[in-house]
């Protein structure tokens, strides 16, 4: 396993380095990742593409990011990706990732050119933003809370100022319920039906 204390300056857009390995409620065998392969970004954009799939399409704004939009243009962005992956298939479980963001800013989907350009030049004050989310058919597979906490513990490692805060929706309550497990706690400011959750 290699050390994560120079994360952000040693990972390589298409990298990815064995961090952990999760236990699923059923027993099944996870591999916690520091980055993602391009394999697994090529199965990031078909998940983010399945209409079939409506939590993720109602509750991210990843068909537009990865979906229709260019992950080699988010990374830019300075975010950190960590990918959890089925050690039996080779298939992407889950995504988690962090990456510095003014407290509050909604999604950069959601923001318009000027927007963007004001956030992306903000100096964020130390707040890095979270965000996860499991793919079918591993959702309820009892991973989520192990890979972020242990993502969340590489991530602080390698950016021990940081302050991590989220961004949920407010009618996703299984994801509010979850930061909350994580130790985020609701600050009771609302950006268009989204609530802000910082870590404690």
């Amino acid at each position: 396993m290699q050390s994560v204390k120079n994360l952000k300056s040693s990972l390589s857009i298409y990298e990815a380095f064995d961090i952990g390995s999760i236990e699923g409620r059923d027993g099944n065998k996870f591999t916690l990742h520091a980055g993602m392969t391009e394999e697994h970004v090529g199965q990031l954009k078909a998940f983010s593409l399945d209409a079939t799939d409506e939590a993720l399409q109602n509750n991210t704004s990843d068909k537009m990011r990865f979906g229709e939009g260019s992950y080699e243009d988010w990374y830019a962005k300075n975010r950190t990706p960590f990918s959890v992956v089925d050690e039996a298939t080779g298939a992407l479980a889950a995504l988690i990732w962090f990456g510095p963001k003014t407290l509050g800013a909604k999604s950069m989907s959601h923001l318009d050119a000027v927007e963007q350009e004001k956030v992306l030049g903000t100096d964020p004050e130390n707040y890095h933003t979270i965000a996860y989310r499991a793919y079918i058919p591993y959702r309820g597979a009892g991973i989520m809370k192990k890979a972020v906490l242990a993502a969340t513990e590489a991530y602080l490692e390698a950016f021990p100022d940081a302050v991590l805060w989220a961004i949920v929706d407010e009618d996703n309550l299984a994801s509010i319920g979850l930061s909350k497990a994580l130790g985020y706690e609701v600050i009771g400011k609302e950006v268009d039906g989204f609530v802000v959750m910082v870590r404690g």
